[in-house]
């Protein structure tokens, strides 16, 4: 069975780009999934968080944020979408002109309005918000988050493959020709095809590369060191609550219509600040670990195996009990919670391996410059609320507690599943893993469609990127066969 592009993973990544490759390739997506959301593929003990991602439970990070299904994780997403800002892009080898470009195409596949239109818009109605410091954006919400009514819109020159696993790279010699995968009905298929790319997520896509190198004694990106390495993600940190008695928000900064507004730094990467954002939620309740429990079966719909690992279920419920109570006091006193979600800097000490198992071993580390950052961004936050909303601020004050920091928010740092890094993009070969157009450095016909390649994380939620990327890397793997 020959392919001109085979694309290893169903969900985003992979879906995109099929659809905006040209008809007249031929095309196959490997899915270990079903159409159908699975407990006996979807085990959830892929992995193990040795430092970060424990939170709202064990092993979140490794294993809850990564969905074998067709549509991957957009079965969990919430929908949210968010370009970077040029400054958060700077150190990519992809000039911002050119990424915004490929932001204007997605915002037509999702089914957006224009961010710089709707920014605009939001301009008059946010100003007397805006300060020398904070600026205000919008998120939007994809309205059609699961990609995977997708499957029925394919033509005829794409095959899609389910319930069949990547097992490793087929070589002849040294070059890859293809795949080996497990079908439903066959072991150890071989799958010929000019170009392969890697579609399977922020820590599968590195997992495959990883085993290839370990088993199979192929380079396959770590010439140089870093694959694996530079991994990052969006620390959420609940920072404080204020009372808003003067009912200065009324109906602002609140989800609707499919948006929702929020506190951006107008000149980040200043001093010790990388970058950050805020919102304020009107309840605790969506920051309750069982809540976000709750949330997760609603989304798949099922009872995921391990969801209650080493918990009790009287504990569950006791939690979602008192959760509900206590919205309805905040409702009462207008209490508001600030939440942040933060950038990390780039850090080589912060990354995943593979174990002896086979299971990912994520050692997400949250660095001394990080934590500097977290600081002063609170400080302006907490400084804006006061002079514009309500004079008391309670602010947890562990935030400042450098010394004893990571203990005591290790069981508070929420990861939600945006693992990037660990294939880093970059024009020079003796630095990341791929190069402008995702394309392993040291190989031909490999590429990795992931927010793996991101150089930086900044605060943007990566789904909308990696739709724009795909869609880029679509006309680029076009171009090859014109």
């Amino acid at each position: 069975m020959n392919f001109d592009i085979l694309i290893i993973g169903g969900g985003p990544a992979g879906i995109t780009l099929a659809k905006y490759l040209p008809e007249k390739l031929k095309i196959g997506i490997i899915e270990k999934g079903d159409l159908k959301y699975n407990n006996k593929i979807n085990l959830n003990d892929y992995g193990y968080c040795s430092k970060y991602g424990n939170y709202p439970f064990e092993n979140y990070a490794t294993n809850f944020s990564s969905v074998n299904y067709f549509g991957g994780n957009s079965l969990v997403w919430s929908g949210w979408s968010i370009p970077f800002d040029p400054n958060e892009a700077s150190a990519w080898p992809i000039p911002y002109s050119e990424l915004n470009k490929y932001y204007r195409a997605a915002e037509k596949f999702l089914n957006l309005k224009s961010f710089e239109k709707l920014n605009n818009e939001n301009y008059e109605e946010y100003k007397k918000f805006e300060t020398d410091e904070w600026k205000i954006n919008s998120w939007q919400f994809v309205k059609k988050k699961n990609f995977n009514f997708f499957a029925n819109t394919f033509k005829n020159n794409v095959k899609i493959f389910l319930k069949s696993e990547f097992k490793k790279f087929y070589f002849e010699e040294n070059k890859v020709e293809g795949v080996v995968i497990d079908t439903p009905k066959e072991k150890n298929k071989i799958i010929n095809s000019k170009y392969v790319v890697l579609a399977q997520g922020g820590l599968q896509s590195t997992k495959s590369l990883l085993l290839c190198e370990r088993d199979q004694k192929k380079n396959m990106g770590n010439e140089n060191g870093h694959l694996g390495k530079f991994y990052m993600e969006h620390p959420h940190i609940n920072l404080g609550f204020f009372y808003d008695n003067k009912k200065a928000f009324k109906d602002k900064f609140l989800k609707k219509d499919f948006k929702l507004e929020g506190l951006f730094l107008k000149n980040p990467y200043t001093e010790k600040i990388i970058n950050g954002c805020v919102t304020f939620n009107t309840e605790s309740l969506l920051l309750n670990k069982d809540a976000l429990r709750l949330l997760y079966m609603l989304r798949v719909k099922r009872f995921p195996k391990n969801i209650l690992a080493n918990y009790k279920s009287y504990d569950f419920i006791k939690n979602l009990i008192k959760g509900t109570y206590d919205l309805f006091l905040e409702k009462i006193q207008n209490k508001k919670f600030i939440y942040a979600r933060f950038e990390q800097k780039p850090n080589i000490n912060s990354y995943m391996e593979i174990d002896k198992n086979d299971k990912i071993n994520l050692n997400w580390d949250i660095s001394e410059t990080d934590i500097d950052s977290f600081i002063e961004i609170t400080n302006k936050v907490q400084n804006y609320i006061k002079n514009k909303i309500s004079e008391k601020v309670f602010i947890d004050d562990a935030i400042y507690d450098k010394v004893n920091w990571h203990e005591k928010y290790k069981p508070l740092v929420l990861g939600i599943g945006h693992h990037m890094g660990t294939t880093m993009m970059s024009n020079n070969n003796k630095k990341g893993v791929v190069n402008e157009n995702l394309q392993l450095h040291h190989r031909q016909n490999i590429f990795i469609c992931s927010s793996s390649v991101f150089p930086t994380g900044g605060v943007a939620h990566p789904t909308f990127t990696i739709c724009a990327l795909a869609i880029r890397l679509a006309e680029f793997l076009s171009r090859k066969f014109s």
